[in-house]
């Protein structure tokens, strides 16, 4: 749980969240490998679940690569019906990814630190 929370951290609107957020999101990360050629998310798919890259490269169909330490599909936290993810996301190389997903980001924020739903709020408004 600790090794995610600067991974966790990259995903803008947890920069500056209380290591106590972090903590329990972390707890509800689930961790998955994939290989080369895998597809993580494939165009069009509705999903309600964000990627981290713990280790590894992943390319989107536009050409753009996902390495350590960044992330994919922030904004299926904020859409309650899932995103449609507008390219696919293929391992280029064996990856050690995290996923967290949406009902987690909300039950954490919502149940557990009310005090920040309505920052999070503001933010799904402008993200939609």
């Amino acid at each position: 749980v600790i090794l995610l929370g600067p991974l966790l951290r990259v995903f803008q609107p947890l920069a500056n969240a209380p290591a106590i957020m972090i903590r329990r999101l972390a707890s509800r990360a689930i961790s998955t490998r994939c290989a080369p050629s895998d597809f993580v998310i494939e165009q069009g798919q509705r999903t309600d679940r964000m990627f981290f890259v713990v280790k590894g490269r992943l390319k989107t169909g536009m050409g753009e690569e996902i390495s350590q330490g960044m992330h994919y599909g922030g904004r299926a936290m904020f859409e309650d019906q899932g995103t449609a993810f507008p390219t696919s996301v293929v391992c280029i190389t064996f990856c050690d990814l995290v996923v967290v997903f949406h009902h987690d980001f909300w039950d954490v924020v919502a149940n557990l630190h009310p005090q920040y739903y309505e920052e999070f709020q503001e933010i799904r408004e402008k993200v939609l």
